[in-house]
């Protein structure tokens, strides 16, 4: 646009656009605000992939830890009884998980396991008369709720909460009215949780369950869970081990996969030497003078994420947890 200017002449104005270099400077700024809103992005991505984690790991020791915990404070129980003791155990295979003169008993290792022994709390199926004679079939009363769970092969246990006898059950409760027979010459066939298990003789005990001045006899279920470590389904499907990646690792029960991520279980047990109902020392299973004398067990998981987290890996969380043993306390 041309303007008039003193003395009559004329000026022209350049208009201009913007400069190369400030185009590169704006660039750059804009660069490094990217560069910026990239990092805040993968941080928070990592960050919250880190607590996830963190969670997930959590969350399975808790599990873990709680189911460890049913078992082990109900180690021992039988029936009405307080401990394992006065126990009559008729049962031909007596070793392992079938030894009920100890409520507990574990192994030491690389990898610590421990077996907990006890009967089904909540299913006590009440005699509907007295057991006089030790050879005579058991009369239940088939109308309790939980005689329904009871099955051919079941390990069960009869008390009057004084003496209790393990036996395993010959006949198909389902059928028999009530009557649970435990005759010698039957075994558990292959694929039954106790295969290879029978009766070594008929006769339970020199008592008389349910007699009229006795307390009550019952009937339980009476079941023993073995607590290890080893490969995780996916570990399997994947065709690796725990050995080979600790990823795979899970805490097994009775081989049986319960809790994925737990790589190393150390167990325990405390001792009470002289009957005071607590613990004077804490030792490996190889140093326990008498199993008997265990109160309580210190067990120690360490658990690992099992996905691992960008740049740190699987992340890895000891825990540490002390039970006592209920049937053991006073």
């Amino acid at each position: 646009m041309r303007q008039p200017q003193p003395g009559g002449g004329l000026h022209i104005r350049r208009e201009t656009g913007i400069s190369l270099i400030e185009l590169m400077i704006a660039m750059v700024l804009s660069l490094l605000l990217a560069v910026g809103i990239a990092s805040l992005f993968i941080g928070s991505k990592k960050t919250y992939q880190t607590g996830e984690a963190l969670a997930r790991l959590q969350e399975n020791a808790r599990y873990a830890m709680n189911r460890i915990f049913e078992d082990l404070t109900a180690s021992g129980y039988m029936g009405c009884m307080p401990s394992a003791g006065n126990i009559t155990n008729v049962l031909a295979v007596q070793s392992g998980g079938y030894d009920f003169g100890f409520a507990l008993a574990g192994v030491e290792g690389t990898q610590d396991r421990i077996t907990v022994r006890r009967a089904v709390g909540g299913e006590s199926i009440p005699l509907t008369r007295p057991m006089t004679d030790g050879n005579a079939p058991i009369q239940l009363d088939s109308s309790d709720p939980d005689y329904a769970s009871l099955k051919q092969y079941d390990v069960v246990t009869i008390s009057d909460c004084s003496h209790a006898a393990v036996f395993m059950i010959t006949n198909d409760p389902t059928t028999s009215g009530g009557t649970i027979q435990h005759v010698t010459g039957v075994t558990a066939p292959t694929g039954n949780k106790n295969a290879g298990q029978s009766n070594s003789t008929a006769f339970l005990s020199q008592i008389g369950f349910g007699k009229e001045y006795e307390s009550v006899a019952s009937l339980i279920r009476t079941v023993a869970h073995t607590y290890s470590i080893g490969t995780s389904t996916s570990g399997t499907a994947a065709g690796s081990t725990c050995s080979a990646n600790r990823r795979y690792c899970a805490l097994l029960r009775d081989n049986t996969g319960l809790v994925e991520g737990v790589e190393d279980m150390q167990i325990r047990f405390g001792i009470d030497t002289n009957g005071d109902r607590s613990a004077e020392r804490y030792v490996d299973a190889n140093a326990v003078p008498d199993w008997n004398q265990v109160i309580s067990v210190r067990m120690t998981l360490t658990l690992n994420s099992v996905d691992p987290v960008p740049g740190e890996g699987l992340l890895t969380r000891t825990f540490t947890n002390t039970f006592r043993i209920r049937n053991r306390m006073p």
